[in-house]
This record gives C-alpha cells, structure tokens and sequence, in this order.
C-alpha cells in the first residue's frame, strides 16, 4: 500500500509538472486515466486470468466438450485436494517399517563385500526391503534398469534398500541378462546366481531410469524368467 500511495504522487506531480512545462500542450484521455492507476489495484484481473491457465489446457487435454463445467470443477477440486495433501514429493528419502541398522553379521559375503566397493554411500547404514524417494516406492524383487546402449537393455533385480548417514538412497541388485522378444513386446530377464559377479550395489542417482518395473513369472521358477511390458519401459 505504500508503494501505491507513493506511485498515485509521482503521477499527480507528473500531470502537474507537464501542465506547466507544456502550456500549449493539451493533455490527452490517458493523462486522466493514468491519475486513477493506483487505485486500480482493486478491479485488476491478472489473478482471474491466472488461474484461467489452468482450465484451458485441461479443456484441450480432456476433449470432453459434453459437460465442460462439470469436468473443470471436478478436475480442480481434485487438484486443489492434491495440492496441501503434504509434501508427497520431497527430497527425504523413507525406508520401510523393517528398517534396521546395516550391520556384516546379518547379511552373505557377496552383499557385504558391495557395499563396501560402493564409495558413494556413507557409513553408517540404514537397510530396508523398502524405500520411497520422491514418492516412488523401491522395493524387493522390484526390477531397475541399470544400463541402456542402443535397444540393450540391463536389468537389476533389488535385493536390499540402503539409506547412508547423508540421506543417500542405494540399492543393492541381482544382475540379470534380458533378451527382448518384440514379438509379444516384452523383455525376459534371466537372472543368475547371486555372486560377485552378478550382485552390485550402485545409488538411485546411478540407474538409466528411476522408475522400479514389478515382473511376472512366464517360465519355470528355475530359470527365474521375468517379463516387461516394452510400454512401461523408460529408456
């Protein structure tokens, strides 16, 4: 409000200096207008039009034109209802209710001996079948993808959830060799034994893609074959 007090002044000496300066000059509408522009303040429109930003993309995004009042109101009361659920999206990463201090006695050789080649995770650890970063939920038996060359794919099958003492999220992950069957647009992933050679341990901010893929059994439970839909891949 000062500053419109203040702004309503400049533009009175403003109007007054130019009569005086100018004498031949007539002033024009726009002077008289520009005496009332603090008090516009109260009648602006520019919050209407704002929130007018939301109702027309979801008219072009719903090509629902039957009952547009009705879609709209429902669209942003669900919005709005969404908007103060709490921060559903933040930087704090959760583990699940069975967290646990990481500790050697309780896990093989191959798993300790990963995450101790795994520099970028800081002792003390917090392990866990579960973890949610960013409200997406990592869990056991969950597939990531690890690497992408071309239409290659790697996958990870979780094994444990790790969170470090700097808020860091890991993951440690069976290695699995897929083989692409664009017949039926999916892939198969085999897993193999849990060895050194297969287990890796690596941070959410090493995988190609963030989002965790669940499998289904198509093969005996020997071979450990697991399909991906090609549409839920992100690559």
């Amino acid at each position: 409000m000062p500053q419109i007090l203040y702004l309503n002044q400049l533009v009175a000496m403003y109007v007054e200096n130019h009569l005086q300066l100018f004498l031949a000059s007539v002033l024009r509408p726009k002077h008289h207008y520009l005496l009332h522009y603090g008090w516009l303040v109260h009648v602006w429109t520019t919050r209407i039009e704002c929130k007018h930003t939301y109702f027309k993309p979801c008219v072009r995004n719903t090509h629902n034109f039957i009952n547009v009042t009705k879609t709209l109101s429902e669209t942003h009361q669900l919005n709005q209802a969404y908007m103060p659920s709490g921060l559903m999206l933040n930087d704090t990463i959760q583990l699940g209710q069975d967290s646990v201090a990481y500790d050697t006695a309780l896990f093989a050789e191959v798993v300790i001996s990963v995450i101790s080649v795994c520099l970028n995770l800081q002792h003390p650890l917090l392990c866990s079948s579960q973890l949610i970063a960013k409200g997406t939920e990592y869990k056991k038996d969950a597939y990531v993808i690890l690497q992408c060359t071309g239409s290659s794919l790697v996958f990870g099958k979780i094994m444990l959830c790790l969170l470090d003492c700097e808020g860091l999220g890991g993951l440690v992950v069976t290695v699995c060799k897929p083989a692409a069957r664009t017949a039926i647009g999916t892939y198969i992933a085999e897993c193999g034994d849990s060895d050194s050679s297969s287990v890796t341990c690596l941070t959410l901010n090493e995988i190609c893609d963030y989002y965790p893929l669940p499998g289904f059994g198509i093969c005996s439970a020997v071979n450990q074959c697991l399909s991906f839909s090609l549409k839920i891949v992100t690559v």
